[in-house]
């Protein structure tokens, strides 16, 4: 699909980003990677301690909106600790990475972001492909966890996804705003349109205090083409549902009001692989992977994961 007008291109309008830009040397910055639009992407890692006698997996964590790799250090420490070597990359537009702000043009240049991201870490380290390799995505990085695994639903030990965005409240999508996202999108893509409300995100208060003056977390609204073309991953979802036959997990706080439960029991129900689980916290919000009791939330996940790396 061509670019809608000139400021909207695949560059972001960035001085220096284009396709045919030289890559980053990764001896210079060996954080960083270039996708196909030309955006540099920063990742980070964290390797089991040396401690460990040797990786058993890896593991690939997707962040969710605004969001960026150090605020999963607790979840990949937590890993690391038990032998998977952890991988998670600044989605473009946020954290380190490139990108107008909480703009993106094509919800699946995030998906193709990550595909190319992995397929780099796996040259990096030849060893790891016969590794068990699982993907860990929360939020939005829940969304794009599930079309990444329905590309390739062979390729993933198993999936986990925490708080999906599979469901948006319906007084922000109602039938009108539906109608016309599509509209805006198109002729006013960059338009600033809503932000989102932190106070949400958790019901650790020390977590959210940390998240309004993150100056990474960055607090710009959502454009016009970001959440429309959010909508519209969200209803591709439904129809690839034939794809899910991966071992999942969902994790999903029952107090969650930015991503509503329900999405994530329609997928569990429609959901084809026969090695599936739901885990709602009651009383818990959308980071279940940073509320108060988010070590019994690991330990969940842990179990889950601990007992793919033995079946295969």
């Amino acid at each position: 699909m061509g670019s809608c007008c000139s400021c909207c291109d695949a560059s972001h309008a960035l001085k220096f980003s284009k396709p045919s830009r030289v890559p980053p040397d990764p001896e210079l910055f060996p954080r960083y990677f270039q996708n196909k639009q030309g955006l540099w992407l920063r990742f980070a890692e964290w390797e089991p301690p040396r401690e460990v006698p040797a990786v058993r997996a890896v593991l690939f964590l997707v962040s969710g909106v605004a969001e960026h790799t150090a605020r999963y250090d607790p979840v990949a420490l937590t890993f690391a600790r038990e032998g998977y070597h952890v991988f998670c990359m600044d989605n473009q537009g946020a954290g380190g990475s490139e990108g107008k702000r909480l703009y993106v043009e094509h919800f699946y240049d995030f998906v193709d972001d990550f595909l190319l991201f992995k397929k780099i870490i796996l040259s990096r380290y030849p060893g790891y492909a016969v590794l068990p390799h699982f993907i860990l995505g929360h939020s939005m990085g829940g969304l794009i966890a599930a079309h990444v695994a329905f590309r390739d639903p062979g390729a993933w030990a198993a999936v986990v996804l925490s708080g999906p965005a599979l469901e948006l409240d319906p007084k922000l999508t109602t039938p009108l705003l539906r109608r016309i996202a599509p509209i805006v999108s198109k002729h006013f893509p960059k338009l600033a349109v809503r932000s989102l409300d932190i106070d949400l995100i958790s019901g650790n208060r020390p977590v959210v205090e940390l998240a309004k003056q993150d100056p990474f977390r960055f607090s710009v609204p959502l454009t016009a083409r970001y959440g429309a073309e959010m909508m519209r991953a969200i209803d591709d979802v439904w129809k690839n549902m034939e794809r899910s036959t991966f071992p999942l997990l969902i994790v999903h706080g029952s107090k969650d009001l930015l991503c509503a439960v329900g999405g994530s029991r329609r997928f569990m129900e429609l959901a084809v692989s026969t090695d599936k689980r739901l885990i709602e916290y009651e009383g818990l919000m959308h980071e279940v992977l940073t509320e108060v009791t988010w070590r019994k939330v690991l330990s969940d996940i842990q179990g889950f994961l601990d007992g793919h790396c033995l079946s295969r």
